[in-house]
């Protein structure tokens, strides 16, 4: 299959041999035969216009015919970073780093580590914490001594100490990257580029999104895809075109059937809407228990990349869990709502929540309710005063849809924009975890706001992203089932769309195009002098 992908890449023109220069474009492969694909697009677009040659850094096995992909596209210049024999001086390093956060968690603690473990004075703990908790329910059992906490932070150092040398050696002008989460190349590159070389250009790719990732004076931005001020400054929500779209996207929203979010589809497909009385009812809340408010605690999948969204007030997800049940206990006459999130069986986390609810007992405590699984998040929204939450799309949607402020417990893609209750202290969260009275309402304009931020998240990037020559349906959702197209299907689509399409003129492909001049800045265009 893959000699059809090569013949699409040569009917398309992008078979020429790729221009020889000092000063080069990174990418990091992320294993995934779209992101490889397009990712070479831009590559030779660089190339083409700007005269930066390309380099790649992967994980592959040797003989993975994906690396194929890129000698179809003549990149040739390919580093293979995995092979540690290679690098003494590497594994050396990465030893004794491993060995100086064993020994700051034992005298400290795991608060200490992803605070403020760092290498080169580059903060790092987070992003390797969090690929250490993603597998075997380690945000229960935290070990400093667990093989796997040794191997996770080994290799995370490695990784590390191999980008940062090469960045050193080679004039890397922009980077092309395929994650923004956990401990991977692309993660661990931001970081050292953000510190050290943020005159670096940054690009991110992945499904049908292609962005340019600007850094910030201060600090790192929370998520690539950050809804800023100024988006819902710039956005006209009285254009009727823009309207039309977001009231058709909401009912499809309200119904589960947002095929490309397995969260949405998850959260009320085949769920019911019950009244506040029936809801109550199923809680088993008794008629004479009388509660000031009602808080949902939307939980997160406890694995899924905690500080992905940027700085939180707990260690994880699982924390805010347990901390936050601590001071529950002690609110009586506020009623919460624990719920499970939806796509938590993504992370084999499935009925995690429900049984961690009964083993230790808190039906004991009558203000704690474990919400039943068959109720729609709408329904949950439409009665309660508040949500408690991180980064959760709850916390939005209770803003946009009914107009009160959400809590929330670490930075998210919609935080910080005024319609949130953005707490910077535990002791902050807790306040208004017991007192949800003490929030403020959200105004007319606020709620707008929220709308448009929603709209921004969901709807406005699809809008000129998707093209017609790139398979759409690059990650299959069903309910309670997720898998990915496979290479075969992936190319044999791909086979069929390149008989009606050109890249050159797809949609998705002129995206590209834009977004690149826009990102880069008249500094960097004049000195690699392009050809338009």
């Amino acid at each position: 299959m893959y000699i059809e992908l090569e013949n699409i890449i040569k009917k398309n023109g992008f078979d020429d041999k790729i221009k020889k220069n000092q000063s080069k474009v990174l990418l990091i492969d992320r294993f995934s035969l779209d992101t490889i694909i397009k990712q070479c697009l831009v590559a030779k677009l660089l190339n083409r216009k700007y005269n930066l040659e390309p380099i790649i850094i992967h994980e592959h096995r040797s003989n993975s015919k994906k690396l194929d992909i890129y000698k179809f596209f003549k990149i040739n210049n390919i580093k293979k970073i995995n092979k540690i024999i290679n690098y003494l001086n590497y594994f050396l390093k990465s030893f004794y780093l491993t060995l100086v956060s064993i020994i700051g968690i034992s005298i400290n603690n795991f608060s200490w580590f992803i605070k403020d473990f760092n290498i080169k004075k580059i903060k790092v703990g987070d992003l390797f914490y969090d690929s250490y908790i993603r597998y075997n329910l380690n945000f229960m059992k935290r070990n400093q001594l667990s093989f796997f906490f040794l191997k996770s932070i080994f290799f995370s150092c490695f990784r590390f100490l191999y980008l940062y040398d090469f960045l050193n050696r080679n004039k890397i002008k922009i980077c092309i990257v395929g994650q923004h989460s956990y401990a991977n190349n692309s993660t661990i590159l931001f970081r050292i580029c953000e510190k050290k070389y943020k005159k670096v250009k940054f690009f991110i790719t992945g499904g049908q999104e292609f962005l340019h990732y600007k850094f910030p004076k201060r600090g790192l931005f929370r998520l690539p895809f950050s809804i800023r001020p100024e988006y819902l400054k710039n956005l006209n929500f009285l254009n009727k075109k823009i309207v039309n779209q977001y009231k058709k996207h909401i009912k499809l929203r309200n119904k589960g059937k947002l095929l490309r979010s397995h969260d949405n589809m998850n959260a009320n497909y085949k769920k019911k809407m019950f009244t506040k009385n029936q809801i109550l009812s199923k809680l088993k809340v008794k008629k004479s228990e009388k509660f000031d408010s009602i808080i949902l605690f939307a939980a997160h999948v406890f694995a899924d990349g905690p500080h992905g969204c940027g700085n939180m007030i707990f260690d994880d997800y699982f924390q805010q869990l347990i901390l936050s049940l601590e001071e529950m206990k002690k609110n009586k006459n506020v009623l919460y709502i624990l719920k499970s999130h939806p796509s938590s069986f993504l992370l084999n986390e499935e009925g995690f929540l429900e049984n961690y609810y009964y083993k230790n007992k808190l039906y004991k405590y009558n203000n704690i309710k474990i919400c039943p699984k068959d109720i729609k998040t709408n329904a949950l929204l439409s009665i309660i005063d508040t949500v408690a939450t991180c980064s959760g799309s709850a916390g939005l949607e209770l803003a946009a849809f009914y107009g009160k402020r959400p809590i929330l417990a670490g930075a998210s893609y919609y935080s910080n924009l005024g319609f949130t209750q953005d707490c910077k202290s535990q002791k902050d969260y807790y306040k208004f975890l017991a007192n949800p009275n003490l929030l403020k309402k959200i105004s007319t304009k606020e709620k707008i706001n929220a709308n448009k931020c929603l709209y921004l998240v969901e709807c406005s990037y699809k809008e000129h992203n998707i093209g017609n020559f790139f398979p759409k349906n690059v990650r299959v959702h069903k309910y309670k089932k997720i898998s990915l197209i496979s290479d075969n299907n992936y190319i044999k689509q791909l086979k069929k769309n390149s008989k009606k399409f050109m890249i050159e003129f797809d949609p998705y492909y002129l995206n590209l195009k834009k977004v690149i001049k826009y990102g880069l800045s008249k500094k960097l265009s004049k000195k690699f002098k392009p050809d338009v």
